[in-house]
């Protein structure tokens, strides 16, 4: 049996006990109409389940989904890197807030923390491929979308990315698996803010200090390069014909 329990904040707080276990359950999109909230509940308590379809994996989550289902669901592993990154409240607090600066990134719906202390973020699905799948020949179903423009992808890509910066916000894991092509507009996807931070004053925001699992500063890759790296290798996979059968303009 599940029981919601709807508390009178902003941000809808609600306690799930299913099969005699409590989990914590944080609304971050409001206009979610009843019916939809209550499906993905249960889209989510079916995750904690491990009743899903595994889509993907990240250096610190698994995503998981269904089929035919418009948003996926995100286990948060720290535990499968080395060093710490944004607590779960962080990395959606820095995702919101890079959507209001205009940055295509999945919207977030809820969030979730279970009672054995595992953690989730349920966000929209985007349907498309990161360009490191795309590169992947072992990955023959992720291709660029009929007539995929490299040039304006690249050039929306830089705004993004220029707007981020502009705003204090770098992402600090701009690498191939963490920006997407949306099939549906060939446009860029930015994902995964588990690295992301605010540069405050003359300080390095690629300069982390807080990695106590290594035990020494870390110079993170900055976002420009990866970017710089991108177009480049997008560019002579191309113009080799390395992936023509991916459909590049």
């Amino acid at each position: 049996m599940v029981i919601l329990n709807y508390s009178s904040f902003l941000l809808l707080t609600i306690n799930v006990i299913c099969m005699e276990k409590q989990h914590k359950i944080e609304i971050h999109k409001e206009s979610l109409e009843e019916k939809q909230k209550e499906k993905i509940i249960v889209g989510l308590l079916e995750s904690i389940k491990e009743n899903t379809v595994f889509l993907g994996e990240g250096r610190a989550a698994d995503v998981f989904s269904y089929e035919n289902e418009d948003y996926c669901v995100k286990e948060i592993v720290r535990d499968k890197i080395e060093f710490a990154t944004n607590d779960i409240h962080e990395e959606i607090r820095m995702q919101k807030e890079a959507i209001k600066f205009g940055i295509r990134s999945p919207d977030v719906l809820l969030s979730a923390e279970t009672d054995d202390g595992r953690k989730f973020i349920v966000m929209e699905r985007i349907r498309g491929y990161s360009l490191k799948d795309i590169f992947d020949p072992k990955k023959k179903e992720a291709e660029f979308p009929s007539g995929f423009d490299a040039k304006k992808f690249f050039n929306e890509l830089e705004k993004m990315l220029q707007k981020m910066h502009s705003e204090g916000m770098h992402h600090r894991d701009f690498h191939s698996g963490n920006v997407m092509v949306e099939l549906k507009t060939g446009m860029p996807v930015i994902i995964d803010y588990g690295f992301a931070a605010y540069s405050y004053g003359e300080e390095d925001p690629y300069r982390e200090e807080n990695f106590p699992r290594i035990g020494h500063v870390t110079q993170l890759p900055k976002d420009i390069n990866y970017f710089k790296e991108l177009k480049n290798e997008t560019v002579e996979a191309t113009s080799a014909g390395g992936i023509d059968r991916k459909r590049v303009v």
